[in-house]
């Protein structure tokens, strides 16, 4: 049965035998996932069909026969933050005066998408120890709201899924050289809210023990806790 946990800062030495870089969409039928398996050229396929695509990765004979690290980052909010019983955003998610809040239009969507997602995984039949990290790359993309929360796209310079899941590989890749864009932070709520893992929020609190993922950032809107 696949194991999930909180991808770290700590864990940068841990060797993974497989990387795998998800773009999430939500779609009845169009292809709005990105994905990067190893290696290969990323492609886009449906939710479904990328749920798919991922299981045949971790049910190939070398994550069957024994547990072994792969690393699954996923662009979607795997954590949330409360203040008052209300959300609030987070650390990464303002810049200026535009924002990108996990609770609003897109973010929400595919928070949700996200978790269904992993559900599909559980029961695969892979040994996998999946490693899971969020990746933000929205102000890059020119995607923001603004302050109230309300859609403010900017569709220039846009990228697509497959270009999107490409980039999260390589900034995981590339997260120990200090001359590249990205970095990897630990997450913490604005006007000193509380935060914890997506799962957690929705009462299922046994999937990552209570942790929270570190977030692989495509721009640095604002310095986090614990960037690297």
């Amino acid at each position: 049965m696949v194991e999930f946990f909180a991808g770290q800062i700590g864990d940068q030495e841990i060797n993974y035998s497989l990387i795998i870089a998800l773009d999430i969409g939500f779609s009845k039928n169009k292809k709005s996932c990105g994905l990067k398996i190893g290696g290969d050229g990323a492609k886009e396929y449906t939710f479904g069909e990328a749920v798919n695509e991922v299981k045949k990765a971790l049910c190939k004979k070398s994550l069957c026969k024994k547990p072994k690290n792969v690393c699954l980052i996923i662009e979607a909010p795997l954590s949330v933050a409360m203040k008052g019983g209300n959300p609030v955003g987070r650390c990464f998610e303002k810049k200026g005066g535009k924002t990108r809040y996990w609770y609003v239009g897109a973010g929400a969507a595919v928070a949700l998408a996200a978790v269904r997602f992993i559900n599909e995984l559980k029961n695969c039949g892979s040994k996998a120890r999946i490693h899971l990290f969020e990746g933000f790359l929205s102000f890059k993309n020119g995607n923001s709201t603004n302050e109230d929360g309300d859609d403010n796209k900017v569709v220039k310079n846009r990228k697509g899924h497959k270009e999107d899941a490409e980039e999260l590989m390589e900034l995981f890749k590339n997260r120990n050289e200090k001359n590249k864009n990205g970095k990897i932070c630990t997450p913490h709520a604005l006007d000193k809210g509380d935060i914890c893992n997506i799962f957690e929020f929705l009462g299922c609190r046994n999937v990552l023990s209570g942790n929270i993922p570190e977030v692989i950032l495509g721009s640095i809107p604002q310095k986090c806790k614990g960037s690297s």
